[in-house]
């Protein structure tokens, strides 16, 4: 599963504006272009961090709808895999 891969920082992230960027949330439509909420997935051998979590589009003279950024969040990278693990195992 590639978003699996991606979410876990084991390869670069693929998104409609060719960014690299992981795509956290995005429009009902599927479509990246309506704007994203987006992050840079960082990896070592104790934590994956989300890092520059903010409002991503493909006009850089849009005004953003929400131009907050959260500098970064880091998780423990053995209960953050365990969580997606066990997300994947109840869908």
């Amino acid at each position: 599963m590639q978003a699996v891969s991606e979410l876990f920082g084991n390869v670069q992230p693929m998104n409609q504006f060719d960014s690299g960027r992981f795509v956290l949330y995005r429009c009902h439509c599927g479509c990246d272009y309506c704007g994203v909420i987006s992050c840079i997935i960082t990896r070592n051998e104790a934590s994956i961090s989300w890092e520059d979590i903010r409002y991503e589009n493909d006009d850089l003279d849009d005004e953003p709808m929400y131009d907050h950024k959260i500098k970064s969040l880091e998780f423990c990278i053995k209960k953050y895999e365990a969580e997606i693990q066990e997300f994947i195992k109840i869908r």
